[in-house]
């Protein structure tokens, strides 16, 4: 360090550190040497820790947490401005352009949770780089409860392809769904197994052939509309005998309102998984859509049992 070899000192004092971590003078040497401001002060709390009554280096650390509050907020600053430049290619439909400025941002400015949900959105055909955007989503915003669900469920995923297959498909992105099936036939056990992905690999080549490229899930949406229904006319029986005639009319119509809260759930479901542009919520209208939805579901419920 003295003969000006600063990049090789620096290497040497990390090397120090890593093998002692109680070696004050390496520590002290990377307040200098380190070209991070943050790496600045993790050294210099290190020195600290080890020698509380060091005045100097408390000195020193008070000015390099001012100048670290001063490069987060221009970093900040700068992260706006790109998050917004990637917001415009995004609308103009230059998806490539978008995606390589938002890396840019999170490279340098990791806490900008625009940038990550942004992120999260462009990288869907890529699933590992999904659940990163997602984790950091998690990490800069905890109370997201939406995105922490949205990671468990990627994690889930991930560790099942067949299903991920499935959402592809609910989705209408039928090639990728189909390129998951024919990599699974490489790890099918049984001649059963291996059947069931063949019959799936042909009635998606057929759906694309055919032009078949997108799918409303019907099946989900009816069974989030329906079972709540069957389930409140099994108690109702239950609760008359099986005796249908005796059911009031006010029953009848809370059995309507089981069915108008379960289609109001089914919507949710919908904003997950249905192709764009057929529902678009905000978060406020998901909110106030699923709590209309529950209270209507319920209430027939609650009322039984009075």
């Amino acid at each position: 360090m003295r003969q000006g070899y600063e990049t090789n000192a620096l290497y040497l004092f990390r090397e120090v550190v890593e093998r002692n971590p109680n070696n004050v003078r390496a520590w002290r040497a990377l307040i200098d040497l380190e070209p991070d401001i943050d790496a600045k002060v993790v050294a210099a709390e290190r020195v600290l820790k080890l020698e509380p009554f060091d005045d100097e280096v408390r000195a020193r650390m008070e000015a390099l947490r001012h100048k670290q509050e001063r490069v987060y907020r221009q970093k900040k600053g700068w992260a706006q401005e790109q998050v917004a430049r990637a917001q415009e290619y995004e609308q103009n439909r230059r998806i490539d352009e978008a995606r390589a400025v938002l890396e840019d941002v999170v490279r340098v400015f990791q806490d900008d949770v625009r940038a990550w949900r942004m992120l999260a959105r462009l990288r869907q055909d890529d699933m590992d780089g999904l659940i990163q955007a997602l984790e950091q989503i998690v990490r800069c915003d905890p109370e997201d409860k939406r995105s922490r669900a949205a990671l468990a469920r990627w994690r889930y995923l991930r560790e099942h392809p067949l299903e991920l297959a499935a959402w592809h498909e609910d989705r209408g992105n039928l090639e990728r769904a189909l390129e998951i099936w024919r990599q699974q036939t490489l790890y099918a056990r049984t001649p059963r197994e291996w059947r069931r992905i063949y019959h799936n690999v042909q009635r998606l080549d057929r759906m694309l052939r055919t032009g078949e490229n997108r799918r409303f899930p019907f099946g989900a949406v009816a069974r989030l509309a329906f079972l709540p229904l069957a389930l409140y006319f099994f108690l109702l029986g239950l609760q008359t005998h099986l005796d249908f005639m005796a059911v009031t009319q006010d029953e009848w119509l809370s059995g309507i309102g089981v069915f108008v809260g379960g289609l109001l759930l089914s919507l949710l479901y919908v904003d997950d998984v249905a192709p764009d542009g057929l529902w678009r919520a905000s978060v406020l209208a998901r909110w106030l859509v699923g709590l209309l939805g529950w209270s209507i579901l319920l209430l027939p419920f609650v009322l039984l049992l009075f």
